[in-house]
């Protein structure tokens, strides 16, 4: 019994070691943390209400609190993952020890108070104002990681001290980059900062009532007065973060697939203007520059450019790991059909192409024909605008996803192959049939919601599966005397 109980505590404490010792742990922590979100939040979803009857949960979810909890909603979701694409950077780049520590906890803690606090404050404790001020605490937490942050990558002539990489007299442009974007989310989150911190205050030209900023892009911008130039600074705020998180991942995968050379090197240039060019896009709709917008497509088509560097790169390292010595003499189409051989690093690049499909083409077609597209019903531009962030944001996380089921290497192929092609086909019908309703016919009950719905079932299946997987394995760890080793590769 005494050696069960010693076998058990050895057990917990190893779990807590690898949960909290190191950055894959604390990624795992996140991403199980947001499913249990997930879960909670479709307990009492209009789709399972239809399904079953009734709600699992019962919620108050009055007309009158709706939008102030959407918007609690999205930065609880937004922080963790937030953390989540960090603590990958942190994983790959190098970052000066005395800073890194300044980073991860407040990061991690920051991250999960706004999310705990945020989602227990907008769904189950709705006047308890202390929530609240735990929310502002978490938020505040992770701007001071951001600008810890800044300090630990900021490139000099002796930092990093490793000279792989693109470097431009001396100075790492991979490091470079990562202070723009770092930066750049600080400057587009002060923005947001600076209306939360006024809203409602009765003395504060900010008294008016929350608003849905998917709501709020199409009214009337003319005019400097207090209002409508908080009302630009949100619309800002919610349009450049996601743009920048997204240029953060695209660094990363750069760096989790080690692309190198000559094409890699221009890449990381074009990207140093895509972030400046996006900011600045940003950065001027509160000032109502019409072009705004214009300026925005000019900084992401740059960032789509240097992102067909690590496409093309990236299947042609998945097709010369697959066929090996022979890949030299393969025909194209070998070479072609081998890049579906792996498919978690195939799904991943590919949604790099999709994303661009269905999101930045989109969205590039809406900002050139605008006048005409508010020239129809509103129902239109709102339903392409609550698509549009949400596509963007559920491809970018399962584009961190699949960097994480490749980085924990599962050696049971068949469940990787689950994963890739789950996540991979699921994304493909999901956001590919979803563009009807926010085109064309906004219908929730239209036969491209059911096929939309086909593909959301596909992906929650690979994550169901995939944290079975996880969960058996860290069950089945094995245990020793002095240490227990949790082998997530086996």
């Amino acid at each position: 019994m005494s050696e069960t109980k010693e076998n058990l505590s050895l057990r917990i404490k190893n779990i807590f070691n690898y949960g909290f010792g190191t950055y894959t742990g604390l990624i795992t922590f996140i991403i199980a943390y947001l499913i249990l979100v997930i879960l909670f939040l479709g307990s009492f979803s209009e789709p399972v209400e239809k399904i079953l009857g009734f709600s699992l949960i019962n919620i108050d979810l009055s007309e009158e609190t709706r939008v102030g909890r959407i918007i609690m909603l999205y930065h609880s979701i937004a922080m963790p993952f937030l953390a989540a694409v960090v603590f990958f950077i942190l994983d790959l780049f190098p970052i000066r020890k005395r800073a890194e520590s300044h980073v991860k906890w407040p990061l991690f803690y920051g991250s999960m108070l706004t999310s705990v606090s945020g989602l227990t404050y907008a769904y189950i404790f709705q006047e308890n104002m202390i929530l609240h001020g735990l929310f502002v605490v978490g938020l505040s937490l992770v701007w001071y990681s951001g600008m810890a942050f800044v300090v630990g990558v900021w490139p000099t002539k002796s930092f990093p001290e490793s000279k792989e990489g693109p470097i431009i007299g001396k100075i790492n442009l991979e490091n470079l980059n990562l202070v723009l974007v770092g930066l750049s989310l600080i400057v587009t989150a002060t923005l947001g900062a600076i209306v939360g911190a006024n809203f409602g205050n009765p003395d504060s030209a900010l008294n008016f009532e929350a608003f849905i900023a998917e709501a709020r892009v199409r009214i009337d911008h003319s005019g400097f007065t207090p209002e409508a130039v908080y009302v630009r600074m949100i619309v800002a705020h919610l349009h450049i973060m996601l743009a920048l998180i997204d240029a953060a991942i695209l660094l990363i995968a750069f760096k989790f697939t080690k692309t190198k050379g000559k094409w890699y090197l221009v890449a990381q240039i074009a990207i140093i203007p895509g972030i400046l060019i996006t900011d600045a896009g940003g950065w001027l709709v509160p000032a109502d520059v019409e072009s705004a917008h214009m300026i925005i497509n000019v900084g992401v088509s740059i960032l789509i450019l240097a992102s067909i560097v690590l496409i093309v790169d990236g299947f042609r390292k998945v097709s010369k790991k697959v066929l090996g010595e022979k890949y030299d003499e393969a025909p194209f189409y070998k070479k072609f059909l081998a890049i579906f051989k792996d498919s978690v690093l195939s799904g991943l690049y590919f949604l790099f192409i999709w994303v661009n499909l269905v999101v930045t083409v989109p969205g590039i077609y809406i900002a050139l024909n605008l006048d005409e597209v508010r020239a129809g019903p509103f129902e239109l531009e709102y339903a392409y605008n609550v698509g549009h962030w949400h596509v963007l944001a559920t491809l970018s996380a399962m584009m961190i996803l699949l960097m994480y089921i490749d980085s924990i290497r599962i050696k049971k192929k068949w469940i990787r192959e689950i994963l890739g092609w789950g996540i991979t086909i699921g994304s493909t019908f999901a956001f590919g049939f979803v563009m009807f309703y926010m085109l064309k016919w906004p219908d929730m009950s239209a036969w491209y919601m059911y096929l939309t719905d086909v593909g959301i079932v596909l992906i929650l299946t690979a994550i169901g599966i995939f944290c079975v997987y996880q969960l058996v394995k860290i069950i089945q760890s094995k245990v020793y005397k002095e240490k227990i080793s949790i082998d997530l590769e086996e």
